[in-house]
């Protein structure tokens, strides 16, 4: 993981001095302080009173921390390139397989309720994603945790690869949707339009970690980490195992309201996060990710 953790990195140095991205931190410096509390957690635990569930789960967790804002930066840096956008395509391809994502809108709009259950299930990601390390870490499913965590990058950085070869402004956008009028509140309708449009028209070139929204269309990287948690969850009891899958089955169908993704970008994000875990498990085992 840190090595994934470092190419990010590197990666996003080089692109930005070499295209001419900078970064405002005025703003970041407050993010700093769980890092550096969880890195000297991590070495107590590990060193001094030798904890080897704590410490795995302070590394995981910062871990976390730290390829979250790498990552976004990388989705910024692949989504400046202005590769021709497919929401046509896409948008052909959902009508090809039986799904309308208007008509889908439309149907919630009349059924406020079931949109607000999507909506409320739509932001437990981050949540999972914390139960699943902590619950992990405490049962010492130390690999299965090493396994997620990789998985989740390799997702990540896969999601934002195709995002650039195959950009896309997702339905709200697309079809010029005032959110402001709709009798539902979709999570995050448009709220990346600014930015994206900006990146694209090389107007947006100084960036700020605070300010960052998720860019990601085709395919859903929100889609890919749901599966993800639940493809770990199994290693936990078989009841929690059914509630995670129930609860992110229902997530995926969320994203098509509440993130204005298209049933291919589903689809597509399904298909990385299966791919990912394929790949991670090919991989011999870490002895530990400390």
């Amino acid at each position: 993981m840190w090595l994934v953790l470092a190419a990010v990195y590197i990666a996003d140095a080089l692109w930005m001095l070499a295209a001419g991205f900078s970064m405002r931190w005025q703003g970041s410096l407050p993010l700093l302080r769980m890092p550096v509390i969880l890195a000297t957690g991590a070495l107590f635990y590990h060193y001094i009173r030798r904890d080897r569930r704590i410490t795995e789960l302070m590394v995981a967790i910062l871990q976390l921390m730290l390829f979250a804002p790498a990552m976004a930066v990388l989705s910024y840096l692949f989504v400046s390139l202005p590769f021709p956008l497919v929401d046509a395509q896409l948008i052909a391809f959902d009508h090809a397989l039986g799904f309308d994502w208007r008509a889908h809108i439309e149907w919630l709009t009349r059924h406020i309720r079931v949109n607000t259950v999507l909506a409320g299930i739509y932001m437990t990601l981050m949540p999972q994603q914390l139960l699943l390390v902590i619950a992990l870490a405490g049962i010492k499913q130390f690999t299965e945790l090493q396994r997620y965590l990789l998985a989740f990058m390799l997702s990540a950085i896969v999601c934002s690869m195709f995002a650039c070869l195959l950009p896309a402004v997702g339905g709200y956008i697309y079809y010029d949707i005032d959110v402001n009028h709709l009798s539902i509140s979709p999570a995050a309708a448009r709220v990346h339009e600014t930015h994206l449009l900006g990146l694209r028209a090389n107007e947006l070139r100084s960036l700020a970690i605070e300010e960052m929204q998720g860019l990601i269309t085709f395919p859903s990287f929100h889609v890919a980490a749901a599966v993800l948690v639940a493809y770990a969850a199994r290693a936990l009891h078989r009841i929690i195992f059914g509630v995670a899958v129930g609860l992110n089955a229902i997530m995926i169908v969320s994203v098509f309201s509440q993130g204005g993704h298209y049933l291919v970008d589903a689809l597509g994000g399904a298909a990385i996060a299966a791919a990912s875990i394929a790949a991670v498990r090919l991989l011999p085992p870490a002895r530990s990710i400390a």
